[in-house]
């Protein structure tokens, strides 16, 4: 569920190659809204009206409601892998459940999250913007704690790390399997 289990299963540069598929995939998304945005103005509506303009009011309607239907889950399964990764946090720290149960725990914080962000799009499309610059920012963050902690075997400890799937960067100094660049 996060960066440090991709880059422990799958080592330093298949993990690498995966961010980078992720982004080219992005950026050509990105790169194609951009072409057909340039096509006119945008008006109310957003993405459903960009597609119902540039494919048209059959096509345009039809790939709108499945794609108000896959937003619709995709916010399910965030929200979900979110909840969970609060609630692990919370169990690393020895803290127990203030529910008394796991699976409790999560539906919790799943609710407080969705209302937040329910509220946050109430409030209108200023707070919004200013949310995901705030997202932005903790997500460089982790992204490079991920690249800063590859450095640093003995935090929180060599034991654990070692349970995670990160054995550290021996094989650059000893000559021996070059352990995390690999699988």
């Amino acid at each position: 569920s996060d960066l440090g289990f991709v880059v422990g299963q799958a080592g330093l540069i298949h993990g690498t190659l995966i961010i980078i598929g992720s982004n080219v995939v992005t950026g050509l998304t990105a790169l194609s809204l951009c072409a057909i945005c340039t096509n006119g103005e945008v008006q109310g509506g957003g993405v459903y009206f960009l597609i119902s303009r540039a494919l048209g009011p059959v096509y345009g309607g039809t790939i709108g409601i499945l794609f108000y239907i896959a937003q619709a889950v995709a916010v399910s399964l965030y929200v979900v892998g979110f909840a969970e990764a609060v609630v692990d946090l919370f169990d690393d720290q020895g803290l127990d459940y203030f529910t008394g149960s796991y699976d409790n725990d999560i539906r919790v914080v799943g609710l407080v999250t969705v209302t937040i962000l329910f509220l946050t799009s109430l409030i209108g499309i200023g707070w919004y913007a200013k949310t995901q610059t705030a997202l932005l920012l903790i997500l460089i963050v982790a992204i490079l704690s991920v690249f800063i902690g590859a450095f640093f075997p003995g935090i929180p400890s060599e034991n654990t790390n070692r349970e995670r799937g990160f054995v550290g960067f021996e094989g650059l100094t000893t000559g021996d399997e070059l352990r995390n660049l690999g699988p």
